[in-house]
């Protein structure tokens, strides 16, 4: 049994999108990307893809995510400044129902300037972040990253270097979906864990028999083996808070349900087939962003 997850110990993700710069609009920080070339009103796919991305992250239930209302504000201005107010809209409605917050009001702006080029940034989020990232403090511990949503950061690789009070530091950010996915995979807390669940057996033997004679989906590997895939699955929480993931060892997929709101953080699972009761809810085009999954599933 897992120790009982604390209070004090978190997990953190930043957004940053790239901005929209011209002659009445100066970017919130020196190293954001410029959007302004590849700006198109008429077919905004790129806020599409935003609001795909962050809904699709909302299966994490115990993540915080912030994002930053000056960065935000550059991203949308355009679509403020040629009158395309259901652009900004929906993407800050989007924000709200997802519970992700502005970190300069949840988490306060301060006085911390950093250096990135010969350039000095005040109450900056790459400051916040490696704020959060390397807290000292005894009785928290907070795992935090950034996501440079369509290359936000005009910085080569995934890392961004800076200086902090004459000190050279360094931040790595996540750039692609797949990259946050196993970030947070390896890195959230509280973890999930695997409970161990009769009515499903273990490699593939031990399963109840369900009244008319049905058996209970079984799970076809080890417990080790489904706590690996756990920290892996992703989930609907428009459905409900349980996880799915293509399990390629077995050619299945592992779904997991939630054990309604224990301190452990607990799922049980069990291996599904094509047919089986609740196959249906796995969805396939969510897990192919982040699997490569054969084309007959």
């Amino acid at each position: 049994m897992p120790d009982i997850v604390l209070q004090n110990k978190l997990t953190e993700l930043f957004f940053l999108f790239p901005e929209y710069i011209d002659a009445n609009h100066r970017a919130s920080a020196p190293y954001i990307h410029d959007m302004t070339y590849h700006f198109d009103a008429v077919q905004p796919s790129f806020v599409d893809n935003v609001i795909r991305l962050l809904t699709f992250f909302s299966y994490e239930r115990n993540v915080t995510k912030y994002y930053d209302k000056k960065n935000l504000d550059g991203m949308l201005y355009p679509y403020q400044e040629l009158e395309y107010p259901f652009v900004d809209t929906q993407v800050r409605t989007t924000l709200r129902d997802l519970d992700v917050v502005d970190w300069r009001i949840e988490l306060g702006e301060d006085d911390t300037i950093i250096e990135w080029h010969g350039t000095q940034i005040p109450n900056d989020t790459v400051a916040k972040v490696y704020e959060r990232a390397h807290t000292d403090t005894p009785d928290l511990l907070v795992h935090a990253t950034l996501f440079s949503v369509g290359d936000a950061i005009e910085n080569d690789g995934e890392t961004i270097v800076f200086k902090k009070e004459n000190v050279d530091c360094s931040l790595s950010y996540q750039t692609t979906l797949r990259g946050l996915h196993e970030w947070l995979s390896e890195n959230r807390i509280p973890q999930r864990y695997f409970k161990y669940s009769e009515k499903h057996g273990e490699n593939g033997v031990g399963g109840w028999m369900l009244p008319n004679n049905v058996p209970a989906a079984v799970l076809e590997c080890n417990r080790e083996h489904a706590q690996e895939i756990l920290c892996k699955a992703i989930g609907d929480t428009s459905l409900d808070n349980d996880l799915w993931y293509f399990d390629a060892d077995y050619d299945k997929v592992l779904y997991f349900e939630y054990e309604n709101q224990s301190p452990q953080n607990e799922y049980h699972g069990y291996h599904l087939s094509q047919g089986d009761k609740g196959y249906s809810k796995v969805k396939f085009d969510l897990l192919r962003l982040i699997q490569d999954i054969p084309n007959n599933h």
